[in-house]
């Protein structure tokens, strides 16, 4: 005894082979599998931006980035790089140790053999001299 198959076109039973049976069935659970997963993890799919209820950049925008902040930083950045290049070898050294490499000034200090008091007067007056570039 064979079986019929079926499915519904407009509503209405079509008689189909059982190849177009399983076919069918195949597409339409994975599409059902798809739908629990976009309802799971809360994705709209891009045709509803085109509702006036969906405003596109809201739903598109990354709040948690602030993006203006990162250019202004970049820019900032670019900034300090030219006015590092502006520096003699010496002052570019002692700036490099004591912000890049993070040591101390009584550290750099005794590494150079010179008192902390002179070294602090030294990175006051290079530091001096970066801020007037940054204030041009």
């Amino acid at each position: 005894m064979e079986k019929d198959y079926y499915i519904l076109v407009n509503g209405k039973k079509v008689e189909v082979s059982e190849e177009v049976y399983k076919a069918y069935w195949q597409l339409t659970n994975r599409e059902n599998y798809l739908k629990r997963l976009d309802a799971k993890y809360n994705v709209l799919p891009f045709s509803s931006f085109g509702d006036y209820e969906y405003d596109i950049l809201d739903k598109l925008a990354d709040k948690s980035i602030d993006i203006e902040k990162i250019v202004e930083t970049r820019e900032l950045l670019k900034l300090l790089e030219l006015a590092l290049s502006k520096l003699n070898d010496e002052e570019y050294a002692l700036i490099s140790d004591l912000y890049f490499k993070e040591l101390s000034i009584r550290a750099l200090a005794e590494k150079k053999h010179i008192p902390p008091s002179s070294l602090a007067y030294l990175r006051d007056k290079i530091l001096k001299k970066l801020r007037k570039f940054f204030e041009q």
